[in-house]
């Protein structure tokens, strides 16, 4: 082949691979579903921000709020909200607090005792009926359940078939079932703000758990189907003004 030959042919070849590479960079990039995103990390909002100018923005920061007396700390937290993992090199922190921060990493389950309290009582209030519902609600389904057995003949209002009154009993006894749900949703939920207020957090906690005391009581001797509707539902009634007022006093 001649010269002209080997060149021709590797002039298209050099055209070719040139064509390739100008495709694919028109090949638009495939877009990005932000919303849909799974891998997506949120960078840093104090990214690249040089130091002087976090300086000032904390300075006027607390000159705003009235906080000049704690500048220090919050020149401290910017940094550290900054940069985490480079606490080590900041000569703004003492020995004593650098230490502080490895420990949150060393012993994370070293917490104060007041967290730790201020969890077990959120736990007590909210958390055993939410995770646990066979410790407190299943007591009172299983009890509920087992009533349902009894107390419409016992209260006459049964739902026999010879009863006349039978379709009227049969929605009786379901809004009875239904009342611990009725009362804490209608009466218990709109009375939080207003017995807090009134009686203070511990009074109304404290009110709570006399209430459903005597409630439980009532529905023991109770005689007549109205008292063992109204009887249940105050005792719930009390179960949520207890779970709404704990959050707030803790």
């Amino acid at each position: 082949m001649s010269n002209e030959g080997k060149e021709g042919v590797s002039g298209k070849d050099a055209s070719s691979d040139y064509d390739e590479r100008m495709e694919d960079v028109a090949t638009p990039a495939p877009a990005i579903d932000l919303s849909n995103n799974v891998q997506a990390r949120i960078q840093n909002p104090l990214h690249g921000i040089p130091r002087n100018t976090l300086m000032k923005r904390v300075e006027n920061f607390t000159r705003e709020k009235g906080l000049e007396d704690k500048i220090d700390l919050f020149r401290k937290g910017a940094l550290l909200a900054q940069s985490q993992k480079g606490f080590e090199t900041m000569a703004e922190l003492s020995e004593s607090e650098k230490e502080l921060l490895r420990r949150e990493t060393t012993h994370r389950w070293s917490q104060p005792r007041d967290l730790y309290l201020t969890v077990i009582v959120l736990f007590a209030a909210r958390g055993l009926p939410a995770f646990l519902p066979f410790f407190f609600r299943g007591w009172d389904q299983t009890g509920s359940n087992g009533a349902n057995l009894s107390f419409p003949q016992a209260l006459g209002i049964s739902q026999d078939a010879g009863n006349p009154r039978a379709s009227v009993n049969e929605w009786i006894v379901g809004v009875i079932n239904a009342g611990p749900y009725l009362g804490s949703s209608l009466i218990g939920c709109w009375l939080t703000d207003p017995l807090n207020h009134y009686f203070g957090r511990r009074g109304t906690l404290f009110w709570c758990g006399v209430f459903c005391t005597l409630s439980v009581i009532g529905q023991a001797v109770s005689q007549t189907w109205p008292q063992l509707l109204v009887r249940p539902s105050a005792t719930t009634l009390k179960v949520r003004l207890n779970q709404s007022s704990s959050f707030v006093y803790t």
